[in-house]
């Protein structure tokens, strides 16, 4: 648990608006799941920067899995 309601809304609020930032730079095929662990150091500017590292690792990801021969 996260906080209160208002720190949990607060939360959901910061991790909402930072995907939606980094949006436009996700590749197409990915469905992504955000699971906050520390809510106490959170900020909207933390979950920006830390979707925006994610974004390099989630393409090469999606480029391994379509490259691969099954």
């Amino acid at each position: 648990k996260h906080g209160n309601a208002v720190k949990r809304n607060q939360l959901k609020r910061w991790l909402r608006e930072a995907f939606r930032q980094q949006y436009a730079s996700w590749p197409a095929g990915i469905d992504v799941v955000i699971v906050p662990l520390d809510a106490g150091r959170g900020s909207l500017s933390a979950y920006s920067r830390s979707l925006a590292k994610l974004i390099p690792k989630a393409s090469r990801k999606l480029a391994d899995r379509d490259s691969s021969p099954e």
